[in-house]
């Protein structure tokens, strides 16, 4: 179905609705979605073994895929558990893009932000139920800071700039512009980006930046493109050894110093 549908789905910008709906009738959405709202809560091992496959059949349609579904595990272990009952709803149908690179005016209001901006290249958007991004809030006497926000899908706009003609590569990633103006974010769908995050919620299980995911996704995309191509090496670099020992990772993503 998917190499059936590819021209189809870069034409238009993202994967068919026939698509979309086998995917969420098969569970493929609740991959790393906590348990307690309906999902199957694996670990991104799992999630990035079937974005590979996905994405043996379309490689945009795996980055359409995985964009849209990885950032479950953000929503459920960076907001309380009232919060995260409020986002994953009755149904447990969830999926967000997670367009972390700053954008946008975020404005103190009373009981939360006002939120105007346009927010490029947010893969997932299409087959979204939420849409999350980052900004940054400018406080007087104090260094800007970046903030994470989860908005539902009926708040955004999503602009028509992606598939076809209107991209040069991966055009049915999905990747289009999504618009927000005078949206209102309460504060308990906002969280302060650090390394060190608060896990708050029965579902918090991990630690790190909020824009971790990216991590696995990012390879799973990389090595799915790589097999499209070249459908013969598979399990070509799995008894490769590797030359030299990986560094060590701080708080920070960056190597440790050594004791």
């Amino acid at each position: 179905m998917l190499r059936a549908q590819q021209d189809e789905a870069d034409e238009r910008g993202w994967y068919t609705e026939e698509i979309h709906q086998a995917l969420k009738d098969g569970g493929f959405y609740r991959i790393v979605q906590p348990r307690m709202f309906g999902g199957y809560e694996f670990d991104p091992v799992t999630l990035v073994k079937v974005v590979i496959e996905i994405a043996r059949g379309h490689p945009s349609s795996g980055w359409c895929y995985c964009l849209g579904t990885s950032h479950a595990m953000i929503a459920g272990s960076h907001f309380d558990a009232e919060t995260q009952a409020e986002l994953f709803g009755p149904e447990g149908d969830f999926r967000a893009p997670h367009r972390a690179a700053p954008a946008g005016k975020f404005e103190r209001v009373e009981g939360g932000y006002r939120v105007n901006g346009t927010w490029p290249y947010a893969s997932g958007a299409p087959i979204c139920t939420h849409f999350m991004a980052g900004s940054l809030i400018h406080e007087e006497g104090k260094r800007p800071r970046n903030i994470d926000f989860i908005v539902p899908r009926a708040e955004i706009e999503i602009i028509p700039d992606w598939g076809g003609d209107r991209s040069f590569g991966m055009r049915g990633s999905g990747s289009q512009s999504v618009k927000l103006v005078d949206v209102f974010v309460p504060d308990n769908t906002s969280c302060r980006r650090c390394c060190w995050p608060c896990r708050r919620g029965p579902t918090a299980r991990r630690r790190g930046p909020a824009r971790q995911p990216h991590v696995p996704g990012r390879a799973g995309r990389g090595l799915s493109r790589h097999l499209h191509r070249h459908p013969d090496r598979h399990g070509l670099r799995r008894h490769r050894r590797i030359r030299g020992h990986p560094a060590p990772q701080g708080h920070h993503g960056r190597p440790a110093e050594d004791p």
